[in-house]
């Protein structure tokens, strides 16, 4: 398997490690690159990590400061009884008063990391720059119901457990399903994904977000974007989740400047199948914000 220059490059970019404490949870993070350089935060989406994001933003490190949090329940952030994105965005307004002493940063947000970060700039404004949302889940406004629908745990399902990582590495799935992942991003992502459990291998985040999220989930990000006093960037994955046509309804629904941009040939985890690419259209949107 040839890794890319770039890639390895980026997985060589030093990071300090740090957390804090949010509502009576360790929230881990990365931190990386000059600071006092603009700063970028980096959220991944539902069951990931912030490793997720490491390769694409680490090529920002010469440029810029890089924050990239392991949300509650994901990661090696503690785990809660029950989460939330308002609970999420407080985490985050927590990473950035630590780190960034409050100085405004544009988050980036894959997947329901977008919509946390729109929960961050709806409620916490002066942290904000700009919030960019990576192919997450939108419906049209005028479908959006007033709360969100949760799904109650499936009792007696095993958790899945591996005797080795590579094991692990050959049972990976994503959700939604993507097989069209590059190898040599999967074999950084893996080994983080993971912890130790009674000499095996479990998946890290907590699988009670799988039974308090659902599609409904898409429903939610209207309210926080009207709030929103930030400019607005929107990265469509190309074969991601999110039809073109509602992506293109932020331009008429916003009183902010709207910034949108598609990462060609992308699945909805394009960071997993078309990080280069990725990699692009957010350096050419950031430009634009």
């Amino acid at each position: 398997m040839t890794v890319p220059t770039w890639f390895a490059d980026a997985l060589a970019t030093p990071y300090d490690t740090a957390e804090v404490h949010s509502d009576g949870a360790a929230i881990c993070y990365l931190d990386a690159g000059p600071r006092d350089a603009p700063p970028l935060v980096f959220v991944h989406g539902g069951t990931a990590h912030a490793h997720w994001w490491w390769p694409v933003s680490a090529r920002f490190a010469a440029t810029h400061r890089l924050i990239l949090p392991d949300l509650s329940g994901h990661g090696t952030s503690d785990r809660r009884e029950h989460y939330s994105f308002d609970g999420w965005a407080d985490e985050l307004a927590t990473v950035s008063a630590a780190a960034l002493e409050g100085t405004p940063a544009v988050f980036v947000g894959h997947s329901i990391g977008g919509l946390a970060c729109m929960a961050l700039g709806a409620e916490h404004p002066s942290l904000v720059s700009a919030v960019v949302a990576c192919d997450t889940l939108l419906r049209a406004p005028d479908t959006a119901p007033s709360l969100p629908v949760s799904r109650p745990p499936t009792p007696g399902k095993p958790i899945p457990s591996f005797a080795s990582v590579a094991e692990a590495r050959g049972r990976f799935r994503t959700i939604p399903a993507q097989s069209d992942c590059a190898g040599y991003v999967l074999d950084h992502v893996v080994p983080h994904s993971l912890r130790a459990e009674g000499g095996r291998w479990v998946w890290s985040f907590d699988r009670r977000i799988l039974s308090q999220f659902d599609d409904d989930v898409a429903h939610l990000a209207w309210p926080w974007l009207r709030r929103l006093r930030c400019p607005v960037g929107y990265l469509r994955s190309e074969h991601g989740l999110v039809e073109a046509e509602v992506v293109a309804r932020l331009v008429d629904e916003l009183t902010v400047p709207v910034h949108l941009g598609e990462v060609a040939g992308a699945g909805h985890h394009a960071m997993l199948d078309r990080p280069d690419e990725l990699f692009t259209a957010l350096g050419d949107l950031l430009g634009r914000l």
